[in-house]
């Protein structure tokens, strides 16, 4: 069996939003340092009682994710069309599938919706990279081959 590795320059991210998205597309250009970041997501919330005995209960949360990419990158038209779509009619709700290769997963992440906008990057020495906020309904997670 092949030994996993930790490299994230093989994963592959795949944008599916109709009506903006119509045919999925892989995503490019991430940032030198984050391509996403997935913070934990809080699943069980637990109380302790006054006589000293604890409770815990299933909550559903929102999953909330983001996608960094440097000023240059081709990716960040999709990102400006969802907004502009969400400015001018509603949310628009779409699909990522986040493949790596690396550790033999893969994720759907479903029902997401842009959360913020930046339209242009910082300027510094150079263009900083954008970072874009996300949260969805649900990730499924898969074992690749």
């Amino acid at each position: 069996m092949a030994k996993l590795t930790i490299t994230s320059a093989n994963a592959n991210l795949v944008l599916f939003a109709p009506p903006i998205v119509v045919v999925p597309v892989r995503l490019e250009g991430f940032a030198s340092d984050t391509m996403m970041n997935i913070p934990s997501a809080q699943i069980v919330e637990t109380r302790m009682g006054v006589d000293g005995i604890k409770s815990a209960g299933k909550v559903n949360n929102l999953k909330p994710f983001s996608i960094e990419l440097q000023a240059d990158s081709p990716s960040i038209k999709y990102f400006n069309q969802i907004t502009a779509y969400q400015q001018t009619l509603d949310a628009l709700y779409f699909t990522l599938t986040v493949e790596l290769p690396a550790i033999k997963k893969k994720a759907v992440f479903t029902n997401c919706t842009l959360n913020t906008e930046k339209m242009l990057p910082d300027m510094q020495k150079v263009l900083e990279a954008i970072t874009y906020d996300f949260d969805c309904e649900a990730i499924s997670m898969f074992t690749l081959g």
